[in-house]
């Protein structure tokens, strides 16, 4: 029997679902608590102390956490002892992880294939592995006449750092970076707000910033590529997002679960935000048609919203996402749109088509049970991690 330590950073959403796993699967694990809000996740020496004490405390096989952290990594290192992660972040907001991604004891799983090939190294310390649902939790869903509706869309409008950057920038920039933006609108599966950035352009925006005095490049400060291109990312995802809202509300009856108070859509009902273990599968299994309107940042993976959409049993309307065909067929297990005018298009459709929409929403709700159930993932998981 496996011995387990877990590092729980209260906040993570799937940690409750895991260990519920770990104790079907007879993995004996305990749990060591800290809290990472506004701490520097990348360089935090009081985490490494934690778990580098945690470790010498008892004899165990491995440590686990959901996302990677760079200072768990050292002390398991340290330690000589296994370091599992399973992130559900995409991108990963960590600093320079290439100099310990790649340490012999890492086993770091990531949901998306595209971030998983970027830290591929020559040590085999990175695996992908698509996240998962745990069924037992929502078998017992029953329909909640106050979640009803015909669209219904969980999220928040993804306000991003864009515009307070590029409101340092001239508009030479600002213009080439609306453009890459207007660009990513059009286009999942592919972040191209990252790939049209480079390092010297990043430089050069640096410049530009501290030239007409940001707050950004202040007391020496930059910004990264990659905080660049999620920030454009975001940009994009938001407009897509109230685009797609405001167009479907104009015509059909929708309800957003948001915590977005300061962005008002005319026509959009909108409704507080919802618990995601409590409330949130009800909606789901409750509405006739799911909305998702996924984020540009995650180039190819099935995102935990998908999943979960499908294992309740509700009908999945969402935004393409290259992995979803790995597994499932379009208009049979779920469907998908590439523009707001086609998601329109399609809420029409299966608004009055109930008998395709019920059985593509059955036929959904089975293979995400079968295949991304927890115990799979887990065992998968596991398996790849001690092989």
């Amino acid at each position: 029997m496996k011995n387990i330590l877990v590092f729980s950073w209260k906040g993570e959403y799937t940690l409750t679902d895991i260990l519920n796993a770990f104790n079907r699967l007879h993995i004996q694990y305990e749990k060591v608590v800290m809290s990472v809000r506004g701490m520097d996740k990348s360089n935090c020496p009081e985490l490494f102390d934690l778990i580098d004490k945690s470790i010498n405390d008892d004899n165990y096989d491995a440590v686990f956490s959901v996302n990677y952290f760079p200072d768990v990594a050292k002390a398991c290192d340290k330690n000589n002892i296994l370091y599992i992660s399973w992130t559900y972040d995409c991108p990963l907001d960590v600093r320079n992880i290439e100099k310990t991604i790649g340490l012999p004891t890492n086993r770091a799983f990531f949901f998306d294939r595209t971030q998983c090939e970027q830290y591929l190294n020559e040590n085999n310390t990175v695996f992908h592995l698509p996240l998962a649902v745990d069924s037992y939790r929502i078998s017992k869903l029953k329909y909640n006449l106050k979640y009803a509706s015909d669209v219904s869309f969980v999220g928040n409008g993804y306000l991003s750092q864009y515009r307070a950057i590029a409101h340092y920038l001239d508009k030479y920039y600002v213009g080439y970076l609306d453009g890459v933006i207007e660009a990513q609108k059009k286009l999942y599966g592919s972040f191209i707000a990252r790939d049209a950035l480079s390092e010297s352009l990043i430089a050069e925006l640096n410049e530009n910033l501290k030239k007409n005095n940001s707050p950004y490049t202040k007391d020496e400060g930059h910004l990264v590529l990659m905080q660049f291109a999620v920030a454009m990312a975001n940009e994009a995802t938001f407009q897509n997002r109230l685009m797609c809202l405001g167009l479907i509300s104009k015509h059909l009856n929708l309800k957003w679960y948001t915590r977005s108070d300061s962005i008002d859509l005319k026509d959009v009902k909108k409704c507080p935000p919802v618990d995601y273990n409590t409330e949130m599968p009800t909606v789901f299994y409750s509405s006739k048609i799911n909305l998702h309107i996924g984020l540009h940042a995650i180039p190819s993976g099935i995102s935990l919203r998908q999943l979960d959409i499908m294992s309740c049993g509700g009908f999945l309307l969402s935004s393409f996402q290259p992995e979803l065909l790995d597994y499932f067929i379009p208009g049979e297990d779920f469907d998908y749109f590439t523009s707001p005018e086609e998601a329109l298009e399609k809420c029409r459709f299966y608004l009055s088509h109930d008998k395709i929409r019920s059985q593509i929403a059955e036929s959904g709700c089975q293979k995400t049970n079968e295949i991304f159930n927890y115990d799979r993932k887990v065992g998968e998981m596991l398996e790849m991690a001690f092989s």
